[in-house]
């Protein structure tokens, strides 16, 4: 079946390093209830927040490049890539591209503009308003959509539980698509996500 090109993007792995240090035999022991009430640092920084039909967390579409590497910070890539070669008078993207420990976040950007248009992820670590992540099964997503979740049909063959293509639309520029393979969740998308294959 042939796969909608939606957004070029590929799972990595990334390696974290700790350093090891001597402890200093002369600080008092730390009150280990107070400890625990500290939130974590994030260990992987990027995008966080829900994944909306009109962006991640804060960043929302129309939001400058520099707007959002100021909300999420330096991505590990920033690129130039071709726009939908569907659409004669789509514009080059801008893709700011975020690892994480188990995927990959990709937000795009019309390049003339530098304005947010959509994003994707690969990761787990992000989901929707409804709990829906990478991982999630097609049953979840069927039961937390509702009636809202529609098939997007490419060619002849239309998506099951099992594979392919399903979005719920929340205006003419912001949807939420999510990509089924084996009746999981895949990969998220979000804002205007033009079907390219």
């Amino acid at each position: 079946m042939p796969r909608v090109l939606l957004a070029i993007c590929s799972a990595l792995t990334v390696a974290v390093l700790a350093g090891c240090g001597g402890a200093d035999v002369n600080q008092p022991e730390p009150d280990v209830q107070s400890q625990a009430d500290i939130a974590p640092a994030p260990k992987y920084g990027g995008p966080e927040g829900t994944l909306e039909p009109d962006g991640i967390g804060e960043a929302k579409q129309g939001m400058s490049v520099d707007e959002v590497i100021e909300l999420f910070g330096d991505p590990e890539t920033r690129e130039t890539v071709p726009g939908c070669e569907l659409d004669s008078e789509a514009h080059s993207l801008i893709s700011l591209i975020y690892d994480t420990q188990d995927g990959r976040t990709g937000i795009l950007f019309d390049e003339p503009s530098e304005e947010l248009q959509s994003y994707y992820t690969m990761s787990s670590e992000l989901e929707t308003a409804d709990g829906i992540r990478v991982g999630s099964t097609y049953e979840d997503l069927s039961h937390t959509a509702g009636d809202d979740l529609e098939p997007l049909i490419l060619g002849s063959e239309e998506p099951s539980g099992d594979e392919g293509v399903w979005y719920v639309e929340d205006g003419p520029e912001q949807r939420l698509t999510f990509d089924i393979q084996d009746g999981r969740v895949t990969q998220v998308l979000g804002g205007y996500t033009p079907a390219c294959e």
